[in-house]
């Protein structure tokens, strides 16, 4: 099980971040450049589909479509 740097909405693991800053601090000491990834469509690291569960939608609001993109709930809580 991959640690989320937000296991839920608005709630974040402090010590996730230092592991994320570690590895940052040790990137740049090896002038290794990082890309980080905000979100994806992967359910093993959490990803979109996560905020659409937090979201508690219906089928018939989550049917067809992405609505991780579309979805104002799951907008705003990917913006906080």
């Amino acid at each position: 099980q991959w640690q989320a740097l937000q296991p839920l909405p608005g709630i974040f693991d402090e010590q996730v971040f230092r592991a994320l800053d570690y590895v940052l601090m040790q990137s740049r000491k090896h002038k290794i450049r990082v890309l980080l990834s905000i979100t994806n469509q992967w359910d093993d690291y959490g990803g979109a589909n996560q905020y659409v569960k937090w979201a508690n939608l219906s089928a018939e609001e989550a049917h067809g479509g992405q609505p991780f993109y579309s979805n104002l709930k799951c907008r705003e809580m990917y913006k906080d």
